[in-house]
């Protein structure tokens, strides 16, 4: 019974966040194009951005740490960045008076860049620290036991999905050709920037998320520090590869509430998670043999002495 309200609880708050999640994505758009340029729309977008990109970070983090069968939960990271980048798309069009498809389909590259790419430095990480988060009452696995080879049916069921995933594209896209389709090479400084700092000061949130209370009042204070620090990193970048902007200070703390919000979503949904039980426990690599048990049949006759033989014993001990 136990096990299956926390089952309940489980896909209850799974599908509360990605509904907050979708409601981020549709507003975000909505906001950026109301036409107001005032500080509090630049403060409110610098929100908004965070939470989409801790979305991207989610969904990386879902596929490599989470429990489960990799070769399901690979596909299934993959279809949820393509439902939101559905989600900005439609809110793009309906909020901007025209938009275009090229500009549509750079947002969705850079989305499946950022949710493919990030996940190379956190399978690096979990193979070198061997971090894995574990459902409640799910037994330690050692890492080198993970099913990671895809069957047929699997590749059949993805393409499927893909299908049907991949139906409502034409319906979405402005009817323009892409015949002259040119990629915007300054959003690769960007989309670096974004994957190097999302995982540099989003990881330690995601650790955070598991950690004893008594210690998140003290690691909190330390994290904001170290956001501010990796930010100015983050910030020269940019300003090498783009160019200086004209209010420096405050694009800089722009930035760095975009940091702090995509910590905060990260560390939000990971402390929930775990309010259910659910664990991010280092695993051995492999695990240690049993201890041989020697058998009755494999023992040897026990031999029994009698008076005779240890008198024999003692003289050849005195000779």
């Amino acid at each position: 019974m136990a096990e299956t309200k926390n089952r309940v609880l489980t896909l209850l708050l799974t599908a509360g966040i990605l509904l907050g999640f979708a409601v981020a994505d549709y507003v975000l758009p909505q906001i950026m194009h109301a036409g107001r340029h005032d500080d509090f729309t630049d403060w409110f977008i610098a929100i908004g951005l965070g939470v989409c990109v801790a979305q991207v970070m989610l969904i990386s983090a879902w596929a490599v740490f989470a429990p489960g069968n990799f070769v399901v939960r690979l596909p299934w990271s993959l279809l949820l960045g393509l439902m939101m980048w559905y989600i900005l798309a439609i809110s793009q069009r309906e909020a901007a008076f025209y938009s275009y498809a090229q500009n549509l389909v750079q947002l969705g590259i850079n989305i499946l860049v950022g949710v493919t790419v990030l996940q190379i430095p956190l399978w690096i990480a979990k193979r070198a620290l061997r971090y894995r988060m574990l459902s409640p009452g799910e037994a330690i696995v050692p890492t080198a036991s993970e099913r990671m080879q895809f069957e047929v049916k699997h590749l059949l069921i993805a393409t499927f999905l893909l299908a049907i995933a991949l139906s409502p594209l034409r319906l979405i896209l402005p009817a323009e050709p892409l015949t002259h389709f040119r990629y915007e090479w300054e959003m690769f400084a960007l989309v670096g920037a974004g994957i190097s700092v999302n995982l540099v000061a989003t990881l330690p949130c995601f650790w955070g998320g598991f950690v004893s209370s008594s210690r998140v009042i003290v690691l909190v204070p330390c994290w904001l520090a170290y956001s501010l620090v990796v930010t100015g990193v983050e910030f020269a970048g940019l300003c090498m590869a783009l160019s200086y902007p004209p209010d420096a200070i405050k694009t800089y703390f722009l930035v760095y509430v975009v940091n702090v919000t995509q910590g905060g979503v990260v560390f939000g949904v990971m402390y929930c998670y775990r309010a259910l039980g659910y664990r991010l426990l280092r695993v051995p690599r492999e695990m240690p043999l049993p201890e041989p048990v020697m058998l009755l049949d494999d023992m040897e006759e026990p031999t029994i002495l009698t008076d005779a033989d240890l008198v024999g014993e003692g003289d050849e001990g005195e000779n």
